[in-house]
C-alpha cells in the first residue's frame, strides 16, 4: 500500500511507511542469525523508494548482493516506486554500536543524508556522488564511485576515483503497457527544473528541426509540478508513466534524445541504451564510456542536434554491455572490501 498519499500528518504517514517497508524484518534478522550475511553493509541515503536516480541506485545495489544484510538509513521514505523486492535489508534499523561492518556506502544525492562515518567501524568506506559536488566530504572517504569520465565537476581526489557502475537491468519491469503513440517519434525522458542542467529549455527548439514528433516522458511525483511548460505541436507530453508504459515507449522510440548538459550517470540515456535505442547526446555521463559504440550520436552544439534530429535515419546500434558489466556495484564493492581485509587498500 502506498501510504506517501493518505492525508495524514507526516510523522503518522513516516511511522506507517517505515512498518510498512520493514514487515519482513524478523524474517531477515532471523535468517541473519542462523545463516550470518557474507557482508553486513551500511548505507545512508537521503531517499528510500520513489521514482528517482537515487532510489534506482539503492534498489539495484541491495537486489545484486542478496548474500549481505543492509542497514539503510534514508531521510525519505516512500513504500511506492524503486523498492528493493529482496529481504536482505532493514530500514532506518541501524546496527548495534561496535558491530562488524564490512562497508559504509554514501549516497550524495537528492540533499545531503547524514554522515554516520564516526558512529561505527568499517573495513572501507565508499561514497557515491550522485551527480552532486561532494568535494567538502570526500576526504572521509576511502573510495569515490564515479560513472562519469567528466567527474572532476564532483569531486577533486582523483585519486580515489573508481568506476562502479549499478546493475541497470535490476530496474527494467516485466511486463509492458502499450501506449498510444505515432508511428515514429524521438523519447527523451527527464523531469524539467533546471533549464540549465537537464536542458528542457532545448526541446522546444529541437522540436522545430525535428522530423518526427519527440515524446517527452516525465513524472511529478516526487513533489515538482510542471503545469506551465510550453505546448509545441511537434512535443508529446507524457507526464506520470507507469515503468511498464515508459519501457513500452523506449521499445518502440526511432532514438533517444538527450538534452542533458551533466549527469552523474544520465539513468535515462542507460535505460535507452539497454533498451538497443540509437542515443543522441552531449558527451555527458557515462555517455563518455560508449561514445565510440555503433549508434551513439555525441553532439557539442544545438546546432549538430538540430542537423542530427532533422534526418530521421539510424543505423541499428551495436552495443558492447561487457565493460559496464564488469563494474558494477556487487563487483566493485566486493573487491574493496577484500582488499581492504587483506590491508591491500
Amino acid at each position: 500500500m502506498n501510504f506517501d498519499r493518505i492525508p495524514l500528518p507526516w510523522r503518522a504517514r513516516k511511522a506507517l511507511a517505515w512498518l510498512a517497508v520493514n514487515r519482513n524484518a524478523l524474517s531477515v534478522l532471523a535468517r541473519a542469525f542462523f545463516r550470518p550475511p557474507k557482508y553486513r553493509i551500511l548505507i545512508s541515503s537521503a531517499f528510500f523508494g520513489g521514482v528517482g536516480g537515487v532510489e534506482k541506485l539503492l534498489k539495484t545495489l541491495i537486489e545484486s548482493m542478496p548474500d549481505a544484510l543492509f542497514h539503510v538509513h534514508a531521510r525519505e521514505v516512500r513504500t511506492a516506486g524503486f523498492v528493493p523486492r529482496t529481504r536482505n535489508f532493514l530500514l532506518n534499523w541501524l546496527p548495534r554500536r561496535g558491530s562488524p561492518l564490512d562497508l559504509y556506502v554514501y549516497f550524495a544525492g537528492g540533499g545531503r543524508p547524514p554522515y554516520l562515518g564516526d558512529d561505527f567501524a568499517f573495513r572501507a568506506s565508499i561514497i557515491d556522488t550522485c551527480g552532486a559536488d561532494i568535494r567538502d566530504i570526500e576526504e572521509k572517504f576511502d573510495w569515490v564511485a564515479i560513472q562519469t569520465g567528466n567527474a572532476s565537476r564532483y569531486s577533486g581526489r582523483e585519486d580515489k576515483w573508481v568506476l562502479a557502475f549499478p546493475s541497470m537491468r535490476l530496474t527494467f519491469p516485466a511486463a509492458r503497457e502499450p501506449v498510444d503513440l505515432p508511428p515514429r517519434y524521438f523519447v527523451t525522458v527527464f523531469n524539467p527544473y533546471s533549464d540549465k542542467l537537464k536542458g528542457g529549455d532545448a526541446v522546444f527548439r529541437a522540436a522545430d528541426h525535428a522530423a518526427v514528433p519527440i515524446v517527452w516522458c516525465y513524472s511529478d511525483k516526487s513533489g515538482l509540478k510542471f503545469d506551465g511548460l510550453t505546448d509545441h505541436p511537434n512535443v508529446i507530453q507524457l507526464k506520470n508513466l507507469s515503468q511498464e508504459a515508459l519501457y513500452y515507449v523506449y521499445e518502440h522510440a526511432l532514438a533517444y534524445i538527450s538534452f542533458s548538459h551533466s549527469e552523474g550517470l544520465g539513468w535515462s540515456i542507460a535505460e535507452a541504451f539497454y533498451s538497443g535505442l540509437p542515443i543522441i547526446s552531449r558527451e555527458v555521463g557515462f555517455v563518455t564510456y560508449i561514445k565510440d559504440q555503433p549508434g551513439v550520436f555525441v553532439y557539442r552544439d544545438e546546432a549538430e542536434l538540430f542537423d542530427r534530429v532533422s534526418r530521421p535515419d539510424f543505423e541499428p546500434p551495436r552495443y558492447d554491455y561487457d565493460y559496464l558489466g564488469r563494474n558494477t556495484f556487487e563487483q566493485v564493492f566486493v573487491r574493496i572490501i577484500a582488499d581492504a581485509s587483506r590491508g591491500t587498500t
